[in-house]
C-alpha cells in the first residue's frame, strides 16, 4: 500500500501524495474567469457545448421570458415561509393517518429558518435556427428553476419515488438513446413508410397544473392502494405546483402556469401528463412509436395528407400542447442518432442507426465539433483587459466546445468541411456499415429514496418530400415563451 500514515487525534490516517493536473496558470485562467461578470458560461440546452454569453444579453433573455405574465408574475417577496408552514401542516396529518413515521416527518419537515430561494436560470438553446434567436448575439433559453435546499426539495423526492413507476411503463416509454435502439435496429419495415419525430413545444411550460393533477389523480384510481398516502401526496403536488417562487437578479417572482425544470418529480409528471397523447384512438396507429419525454419517434403507413389530420387530431387531444412533425423518407434524427432506411440484396428494408452529431446554429461549435485541432487553446480577455491562454477551460470541460454567441457567423461557414449538411441529409448507402452509438441522451430514474423514507412498497401499476428533403407540418400559429406571447390558453 502506497502512501505515508499519519496520526491525527490518535487515528491513523494514509496520505496519498496527489499531482494536480492543472498548472498554475491555468488555475489562475479559471478564476479569471469564473469573476469576470461581463460574462454568463453555462452548458447549452442540447449538444453539450459550453456557451459563454454576454451577461446583459443573458439577463435582457430572462426578463424576456419573466414579463410573460402567461406564466409568471412579480412578488414583492418570497413565499417559500409560508409555503413551508403549509408542507408541514400536511406531513403532520398524514403522521396522524399513518402514513408516515416520525423519523419521515424529521427527514421531509423543512425549517424555513435553513431553507434557500429557488434561482432561476437559463440554458441556451444554440440549436435553434440563428434567425430565430430573440438577439442576434443570444440564442433564446431554456428556463430551469433550481429547487436544491429548498423547503420543497425532499417533498419532491418523496413525490416522485411514488409517481416514477406510473411514469414508465406506458408501451412508448424511451429511457435513453442504447434503450431507443434497442427498440427499433434491425426492425423489418414497408420501404413507403414515413419516418416521423414530434415535437411537443415547450412542454414543461404549458402543463397547465389543474391537469397535471388530474392525470396524476387518474393513474391512482386505476391502481388504488390502501398503502399508499394518495390524498397526502395530492396535497403535497398541489402546494409545490401552486408556490413555485423563484428568484432572478434580486427580485422575486412566482409561476402560475407550467411545471418547473428543476422539480425532482417534473420528468415523472411530463410522462404522466403526456400518456393520453398514446396515440391509440386514430383511425391508423403508428409503428415503432417511442417517447422520451416530449421528443416522440415513429413510422407513418399512412399517406400525408392523412399525416396533417393525424396532427390535427394530437392537437386537440390534451388542452394547451400543441405539437410539431419532422417528415422524412430515408433517414431522420431522433436524440443522439440518425434512423435510416437500409435496403439488403433481396430489397428487404430494415431500420438502421448511425451516430448523430448536431449541427448547432452557432457554427464556431460546429468548428469545434468537427475540426481534429481542436485542442488548440482559446484566448480570452479578462476584466482587466489583457489576454491569458484559456487551454485550462478546455482541459476541466473535457473536450467539450466552448461556443461564444457574440461570433456566430450568419453563413454558416464556421462548419469544417469534414461534414457537411446535405451528407447528413442524404440517405446513407452503405449498408453494411454497423454504427455504434458513441453517446446517450440518458433519462435514468432518480436514486432510491433513503431506507427511512421507504416503508411502503409502491404497487407496480396495472397497466412520421423526397429523399433529401426534410419538412415540417407546423401547427396553427400558438403563442410559445421563446415568442414572449400574450397568451397561450394556459389561465393560471
Amino acid at each position: 500500500m502506497s502512501g505515508k500514515f499519519i496520526n491525527h487525534n490518535n487515528i491513523p490516517h494514509l496520505i496519498h501524495k496527489i499531482k494536480p493536473n492543472l498548472t498554475k496558470a491555468q488555475l489562475q485562467t479559471i478564476k479569471t474567469l469564473r469573476d469576470n461578470s461581463q460574462v454568463i458560461i453555462k452548458p447549452a440546452d442540447k449538444g453539450g457545448a459550453i456557451v459563454v454569453m454576454n451577461t446583459e444579453k443573458y439577463k435582457q433573455e430572462a426578463l424576456r421570458q419573466l414579463n410573460n405574465t402567461t406564466y409568471y408574475v412579480p412578488l414583492e417577496g418570497p413565499i417559500y415561509p409560508e409555503t413551508a408552514i403549509r408542507i408541514n401542516e400536511i406531513l403532520h396529518q398524514m403522521f396522524i393517518e399513518g402514513f408516515i413515521s416520525n423519523a419521515m416527518v424529521a427527514y421531509l419537515r423543512p425549517n424555513p429558518q435553513e431553507t434557500n430561494s429557488r434561482y432561476f436560470y437559463l440554458l441556451p438553446k444554440i440549436h435553434k435556427p440563428r434567425q430565430g434567436w430573440p438577439d442576434p448575439q443570444m440564442p433564446p433559453g431554456h428556463p430551469i428553476v433550481s429547487d436544491v435546499n429548498t423547503e420543497s426539495s425532499g417533498i419532491c423526492e418523496f413525490i416522485d419515488y411514488f409517481l416514477q413507476p406510473y411514469s414508465t411503463t406506458h408501451p412508448a416509454y424511451t429511457e435513453d438513446t442504447y434503450h431507443f435502439i434497442s427498440k427499433i435496429r434491425g426492425t423489418t419495415i414497408d420501404p413507403n413508410w414515413l419516418l416521423i419525430t414530434v415535437d411537443v413545444e415547450s412542454l414543461y411550460t404549458k402543463m397547465r397544473i389543474d391537469l397535471i393533477l388530474d392525470s396524476i389523480k387518474e393513474v391512482f384510481s386505476r391502481d388504488p392502494s390502501l398503502n399508499r398516502p394518495e390524498q397526502g401526496l395530492l396535497n403535497l403536488l398541489e402546494v409545490t405546483l401552486r408556490n413555485n417562487d423563484f428568484e432572478f437578479n434580486g427580485d422575486f417572482y412566482l409561476q402560475i402556469c407550467g411545471i418547473a425544470m428543476g422539480r425532482k418529480y417534473a420528468p415523472s409528471a411530463a410522462n404522466i401528463y403526456l400518456r393520453k397523447a398514446a396515440m391509440q384512438d386514430f383511425h391508423i396507429q403508428p409503428h415503432l412509436y417511442s417517447r422520451f419525454l416530449d421528443d416522440i419517434f415513429a413510422l407513418w403507413p399512412g399517406t400525408k395528407q392523412q399525416l396533417t389530420e393525424y396532427q390535427e387530431f394530437l392537437n386537440n387531444l390534451i388542452p394547451g400542447i400543441k405539437v410539431t412533425f419532422t417528415i422524412r423518407n430515408q433517414i431522420i434524427e431522433f436524440l443522439d442518432v440518425h434512423i435510416y432506411k437500409h435496403y439488403d440484396s433481396t430489397g428487404t428494408c430494415t431500420l438502421q442507426t448511425k451516430v448523430s452529431v448536431k449541427l448547432s446554429s452557432a457554427t464556431d461549435c460546429g468548428t469545434q465539433l468537427f475540426n481534429a485541432n481542436r485542442a488548440k487553446p482559446a484566448t480570452v480577455t479578462t476584466n482587466r483587459g489583457s489576454k491569458t491562454n484559456a487551454v485550462a477551460a478546455t482541459t476541466v470541460l473535457s473536450s467539450k466546445p466552448v461556443v461564444s454567441c457574440e461570433k456566430v457567423r450568419k453563413d454558416g461557414s464556421g462548419v469544417s468541411a469534414t461534414v457537411k449538411q446535405n451528407e447528413i441529409d442524404s440517405p446513407i448507402s452503405d449498408a453494411s456499415s454497423d454504427f455504434d452509438v458513441g453517446s446517450a441522451t440518458s433519462n435514468k430514474a432518480s436514486k432510491p429514496l433513503p431506507a427511512i423514507l421507504t416503508p411502503i412498497q409502491t404497487p407496480s401499476p396495472h397497466d412520421e418530400e423526397n429523399e433529401e428533403t426534410a419538412f415540417k407540418l407546423h401547427p396553427s400559429p400558438t403563442p410559445t415563451i421563446e415568442e414572449s406571447a400574450p397568451n397561450n390558453g394556459c389561465p393560471p
